[in-house]
């Protein structure tokens, strides 16, 4: 179950994302250049009669591929029998007719060369001549001439071999004169190359795609406009950044990002290149935008000028992502959508087959960073009845944006209970006015009073204001944001913030503001809502919706009561017939102000969550949080250890960040400040005598009456001082067959001790002697006790003046691996560690042992295991892992996040990774020599003394001892009377 929840990490944010961005990093392109690597044959754009072929075979084998092609060919049937196109303007736009063009000459054209059908392309071309024919394309509104250019740009290139030559002269006139011409005019008097919205894509997107399609008769327009096109589009580009979102909301995510598809599709199929405009920070993420911004209903979290109960539809552009990333994700995603709605063109021509393995589970909380930073939060995907909730920071003055700052959506049950009203008509006059008091605001839908969002005064948002969130969490039980919204209401308030939460089990949302404010004023909360609306005393009201409820309650202030008010509207506005504003009114209020409202569905089991505890937003997340098991998935693993690599850039900043992380293990374990030590105490007896070492029993305190028990493993000859290695086991619990009785257990003590090393294999808590005297494994704060045990296993080492102080190691398998990389992680004696089969990021260990106290997450620090292991960097480390468990990823992600710390200290070449992809979730003897190697190397042992003359590591000599005779009690050495037994003793520091 453990994987049905997916975690990312407490986040503040340090940096504050608006719209005045970072430069775009530049890229030129010779224009002399340019076309040296032209593909002059025809067809060249999108779809290469190659990749053809190669679909055509894919098809036989592929029923969404066939299926897609059906789709294709009754929509090319349909576009047979409508009659050309004709110039026709809706307001100051011919944009509907480039659009009909370009579907048209897509599918058409897809159509006959799939078939052979010469219908298809006789009307393709009828279309074609037609536009070509009109007065222009609108360049005034250059989007309708971009997309022209884009769909006569491809009929030509496409339907070239079909065309006569007067038929092709004809369409290349008109694509030149209304398309191409206009393009170079744009360049240089534009404002749309320089923008970083979807103006820049489309207009440069469909440029490319024209100028591309007549490049070797008309050289000149490609070697102006393809440079062009590439320094204008990093422009846009950067926006996606760091996490793939988009300001302008997900309606126009499709747009830009198809946009970005076509032309960048069309540089790689013509030119083979798409001259690094693929690596732009952000792009690679972009399709998870779509994907999470989806709520349960199938409706997007709608910000921005999106259409009324915007709701997911086919993306072709995601399999282009997929494809241009290989991220099976958002093929995936794709498929599902397939699966009930029909294909388009784009889908064949960007064709990628549904995953064959299950892909691991998507994570319940995404935070998208960026220009407009959103947070999502559910209660699981595949539900469509599952709690969702969404809220938006960024900045007012973003292109198509609302006064929406804060603004959630919600979702449960199957219905939308909070949703944004979406965009207007763009045709109202003064709708793109949208400086301070510009005409747009006062069209109800685009200003605050349509939002659900606070009003301070009656009035709405302050029009140039910025906001950021300040904090994100996610664990497994609930999920919160923290927005600072002080900008939008500086009028009234010194400060303003907004909390969203997903509580109780994820049953529940609380969404809780709190003002400073400093010139009183009414207060106003509230939600859009399209339900009915019975508001009852008391401080609650029932929302009803399609046959289901939600329960909204007033948790603070004492006293408050919910009014309803309308949202309709008169036209020319639309009207919002029937929508309704659930309210909170405080008039008059003045200094610090909270509201909190609890947001509860009534779920089928007719339970409903009814209280909860009202702290302040400051307080949220202060709370230690216990990060165990699968916490993460192994996506949200790569995204938390690149989260982290960001965090610092030199080796001063890692420093400052492995100081925090060490005190926030130190604490979470309850060892800060540190336990005072006792004497240890130790008891050692009953020594054998093996060929090239020797074992004895021994014990030593902890703590008072608290005995750590063990076996010491020593050389029989050799110079001192010796080198030593500890040895942890793991978790294996048969009882024949446990903890350090285990057979490879004592091979490895054994044959290290023949090397040359002192070696001390010691029981955990519960183990052995432990479990003797009535001690559980899984007792309160065994991490803490321990790590503890582990830190006096190297003072009980280091008692005797033998033991070389500067050459400790440990390795330990498992549970054992997990003591291995947390001991030299806080103990800087450890000089050399081999963690085996634990190091990863997204599984931080299954047992209370390793993760049952808060040492991953606190309100001063956050890791995971993997950054925990880099902390023992410059020290020589090897870790080794497998294919058959949770280390399966860790060549390309624990190990290169761990090299690159090492890499800051210049010590790259002490950090290794041995990865058997064939093996399992053992210390086996492969793994065992490879531990040998790099211990010996580390730590100046005889790797000689263990090796054979075939060269092959010789265990054969190791006495596997029995369990009796490896006790540190017995009859014969009785536990000391004032040691501390039985489970149920508490121990000083519990």
């Amino acid at each position: 179950m453990m994987n049905m929840y997916r975690f990312v990490a407490l986040v503040t944010i340090l940096t504050y994302c608006h719209a005045t961005l970072a430069p775009a990093k530049e890229v030129t392109v010779d224009s002399s250049a340019v076309l040296k690597t032209l593909d002059k044959s025809h067809p060249r754009l999108m779809l290469k009669d190659k990749d053809l072929q190669a679909l055509k075979k894919q098809y036989a084998k592929d029923k969404v591929l066939q299926k897609c092609l059906r789709d294709v060919l009754q929509q090319a049937d349909v576009y047979c029998e409508k009659p050309v196109l004709t110039y026709r303007k809706i307001g100051p736009r011919l944009l509907s007719v480039s659009r009909a063009c370009l579907s048209r000459i897509y599918t058409l054209g897809l159509a006959y060369r799939w078939t052979g059908e010469e219908k298809y392309a006789d009307k393709a071309a009828e279309n074609l001549l037609a536009v070509c024919a009109f007065k222009d394309w609108n360049p005034s509104h250059f989007l309708d001439t971009a997309e022209m250019s884009h769909a006569v740009g491809l009929g030509y290139d496409w339907l070239y071999s079909y065309l006569d030559a007067t038929t092709r002269r004809k369409i290349k006139a008109g694509l030149i004169k209304n398309g191409l011409e206009e393009g170079l005019i744009a360049y240089k008097k534009r404002w749309w190359a320089q923008s970083e919205h979807n103006w820049n894509q489309v207009c440069n997107g469909g440029l490319i795609v024209g100028a591309l399609a007549v490049a070797e008769s008309d050289p000149r327009y490609a070697e102006q406009i393809i440079p062009a096109a590439v320094r204008s589009l990093p422009r846009a580009l950067k926006t996606y950044a760091p996490d793939g979102a988009w300001g302008e909301g997900p309606g126009y995510w499709h747009y830009a990002s198809r946009y970005t598809a076509y032309g960048l599709t069309a540089l790689e199929t013509a030119l083979g290149t798409d001259f690094g405009l693929l690596q732009i920070k952000g792009l690679a993420e972009a399709a998870n935008f779509p994907i999470y911004m989806t709520g349960p209903t199938g409706m997007y979290l709608n910000l921005a000028d999106s259409g009324e109960r915007n709701s997911r539809k086919t993306l072709p552009c995601l399999f282009w992502f997929a494809r241009a990333y290989n991220n099976p994700l958002f093929a995936e995603a794709e498929h599902a959508e397939l699966a009930k709605r029909s294909a388009s063109p784009e889908h064949v021509v960007w064709y990628v087959p549904a995953p064959r393995k299950k892909l691991p589970a998507k994570d319940l909380d995404r935070y998208f960073r960026g220009p407009v930073e959103v947070a999502v939060f559910r209660s699981a995907w595949d539900d469509p009845e599952a709690l969702f909730v969404g809220v938006k920071a960024g900045y007012n003055q973003v292109n198509h944006g609302h006064l929406d700052l804060g603004n959630f959506e919600l979702d449960a049950l199957g219905v939308r209970w909070a949703r944004d009203l979406g965009s207007d008509n763009y045709n109202l006059p003064g709708y793109w006015d949208r400086k301070k008091g510009g005409k747009r605001w006062s069209y109800y839908r685009l200003n605050s009073r349509s939002h659900s969002i606070p009003l301070l005064g009656g009035e709405g948002q302050d029009a140039l204001a910025k906001s950021r969130f300040i904090k994100f969490e996610t664990k497994k039980s609930s999920a919160f944001a923290i927005i600072d919204l002080t900008g939008a209401y500086k009028k009234f308030a010194k400060k303003t913030t907004r909390g969203v939460a997903m509580v109780h089990d994820r049953r529940a949302v609380l969404v809780q503001d709190e003002f400073e404010i400093q010139k009183p004023c009414e207060v106003a909360w509230a939600m859009t809502t399209d339900a009915k609306i019975a508001v009852r005393k008391g401080g609650s009201a029932a929302l009803s919706l399609k046959g289901k409820e939600l329960i909204a309650r007033i948790l603070s202030p004492a006293g408050a009561e919910f009014v309803v008010e309308s949202a309709e509207q008169k036209r020319p506005e639309k009207t919002n017939k029937g929508v309704r504003r659930l309210m909170v009114r405080l008039p008059e209020a003045k200094g610090n102000v909270q509201i909190a409202i609890l947001l509860s569905p009534l779920w089928k089991d007719g339970n409903v969550v009814k209280t909860l505890q009202v702290k302040p937003l400051a307080e949220w997340g202060k709370e230690p949080q216990l990060c165990q098991g699968h916490y993460h998935s192994e996506e949200a693993a790569k995204e938390q250890l690149a989260r982290f690599a960001r965090s610092y850039s030199s080796l001063a900043e890692w420093k400052a960040r492995a100081k925090r992380i060490r005190e926030g293990i130190f604490r979470g374990a309850e060892l800060l400040p540190m336990p005072k030590k006792c004497a240890l105490n130790p008891i050692i007896h009953s020594k054998r005598e093996y060929d090239g070492y020797t074992v004895e029993n021994v014990a030593f305190e902890s703590l008072p009456g608290v005995f750590v028990t063990g076996s010491l493993y020593r050389p029989r000859k050799g110079k001192t001082p010796f080198p030593a290695v500890l040895c942890p086991h793991g978790h294996a619990s048969r009882p024949e067959n446990y903890g350090r009785f285990r057979p490879e257990q004592q091979k490895r003590c054994a044959t290290l001790a023949r090397m040359g090393a002192v070696v001390f294999s010691y029981d955990m808590v519960g183990w052995g002697d432990w479990k003797n005297a009535g001690w559980q494994h899984r007792r309160p704060k065994v991490l803490k006790l321990q790590l503890w045990n582990s830190i006096r296993a190297v003072d009980f080492l280091l008692r005797s003046g033998d033991i070389d102080p500067k050459r400790i190691g440990i390795t330990g398998c498992s549970g054992g691996g997990t003591q291995s990389f947390m001991l030299t992680a806080v103990d800087d004696r450890i000089a050399v560690s081999v963690p085996t089969v634990m190091v990863s990021a997204h599984f931080f260990g299954g047992c209370v042992c390793e993760s049952g106290m808060p040492i991953h997450k606190s309100d001063t620090h956050e890791t995971n295991n993997a950054e925990i292991a880099a902390l023992a960097a410059p020290r020589p480390q090897l870790l080794i892992s497998c294919g058959g468990d949770w280390t399966k990823n860790t060549p390309e992600v624990e190990f290169p996040y761990i090299q690159n710390v090492y890499r800051l200290y210049g010590a790259e070449s002490r950090i290794e990774n041995l990865h058997l992809a064939d093996e399992g979730h053992d210390y086996g003897l492969s793994k065992r020599i490879g531990a040998y190697k790099f211990l010996a190397k580390h730590l100046r042992l005889s790797l000689d003394k263990v090796t054979k003359p075939d060269g092959s590591i010789d265990e054969s000599v190791v006495v596997i001892e029995k369990q009796d005779d490896m006790y540190a009690f017995n009859a014969d050495h009785p536990r000391p009377e004032h040691a501390v037994s039985g489970d149920k003793a508490l121990l000083k520091w519990d």
